[in-house]
């Protein structure tokens, strides 16, 4: 089978939603399947961050032109009506930019079906930004991008359940993503030197993107907290930024509350300073207002970190029954308590850790996800081609 995974953003800032994506190609190669990824970038090199993981998997990537921000590519449109027909399968990864509604119609046009993968975007809370335009958008464009599907694909039941279609009648599949293994452990000491942390001080590691729904605000808060109590203590913050304001919002907030000293901005970290990060905290923590996966709180629990979250990570509930994470609310009270919890109980909170990486390699395997995808993928195909813009 041939399949072609489409994004918005190949460079290395992109998040979550291109991170699945190349990583299930990556899997999919390793199982035979001819995979490629194709995306928008800022430049050739952009992507070599994907290329160095995953050095078999062809990438197909396309300047942006305006407007940026909704990742617009006349290139990669008209490569996509060149080249759909060429592949088994399209898996479309999101709906409300360019890209995405590109690659649906030129899987019409070429009667070649496509799976749509939202990564939360369906979500009643990712719905509310922007909401006029996409209480526009939806019934014009997303329900017949939907309908016109061979089917969604969601990460957790609770996605599933939160999903909305605009009415569109379509097939869903919960299909957990496969999580990179960590090929070794990362050194925790090299990543304290390089943002000058002392061996003895308890760190504690927030590690994702920089955005408003991340928790953000409130983890601010529950460092204020905590630090009267743990001078020593340091929040480092691991993560691209998108939008400049939200982030000087943020450094206006820390000053307010009279923890800038407290606070490290470590900037964006991936490959291996990615892994010596996580494995130079004492608590990895994902504050979330809502995640529909989390694969960063997987990758922590590999790293065999202690793991605090919000109810708002829709996996929270799955790894709080394995006992391998504290689970907070979206309230500062309750996040200071889970934190403090690990940060006072080391032996807890090291079997904790121990747990967690036993349970998602059991629970989360790349080869038990990648099976499961296949079977979607080889079910998406058997049903046939997408209707073409001719079609009733």
């Amino acid at each position: 089978m041939r399949v072609l995974h489409v994004v918005g953003n190949l460079d290395a800032d992109a998040g979550g939603s291109t991170s699945a994506a190349f990583h299930v190609c990556g899997y999919l190669l390793a199982h035979s399947v001819d995979a490629q990824l194709a995306g928008t970038w800022e430049g050739p090199g952009a992507a070599e961050y994907i290329t160095e993981q995953w050095p078999e998997l062809v990438v197909h990537g396309f300047e942006r032109r305006a407007p940026r921000h909704y990742w617009h590519s006349p290139s990669l449109r008209r490569w996509l009506w060149q080249h759909a027909r060429s592949f088994d399968l399209l898996v479309v990864n999101g709906l409300f930019k360019f890209p995405f509604v590109d690659a649906a119609r030129a899987a019409r046009r070429a009667a070649v079906p496509y799976l749509v993968q939202p990564h939360g975007s369906l979500d009643p809370y990712d719905l509310r930004k922007h909401r006029v335009a996409k209480r526009v958008y939806g019934p014009l464009v997303a329900r017949p991008l939907l309908s016109w599907s061979a089917g969604a694909i969601v990460t957790s039941e609770r996605e599933r359940t939160q999903l909305v279609t605009y009415g569109a009648d379509v097939d869903v599949h919960v299909v957990p993503l496969p999580v990179a293994a960590l090929v070794r452990p990362g050194d925790g000491e090299r990543f304290r030197r390089s943002i000058g942390v002392s061996p003895e001080a308890p760190l504690v590691l927030f590690l994702s993107r920089i955005d408003q729904k991340k928790g953000l605000e409130r983890l601010l808060h529950a460092l204020r907290a905590i630090v009267s109590s743990r001078p020593t203590l340091k929040l480092v913050i691991v993560g691209g930024v998108e939008d400049r304001r939200y982030a000087e919002r943020l450094e206006a907030l820390a000053a307010e509350l009279g923890v800038t000293s407290s606070l490290i901005w470590a900037g964006l970290r991936i490959g291996e300073s990615k892994w010596d990060a996580f494995a130079s905290a004492d608590v990895f923590t994902l504050p979330s207002d809502y995640e529909n996966f989390g694969i960063v709180v997987i990758e922590a629990l590999l790293a065999e970190r202690p793991v605090v979250i919000s109810d708002g990570v829709y996996i929270a509930s799955d790894l709080a029954d394995e006992g391998v994470a504290d689970v907070c609310g979206q309230d500062v009270p309750s996040l200071v308590a889970a934190l403090e919890r690990v940060l006072s109980d080391k032996n807890r909170a090291e079997a904790m850790a121990r747990r967690g990486r036993q349970a998602v390699q059991a629970r989360f395997a790349p080869e038990a996800a990648t099976a499961a995808v296949m079977d979607v993928y080889r079910a998406a195909h058997a049903r046939g081609r997408a209707p073409s813009a001719g079609d009733n």
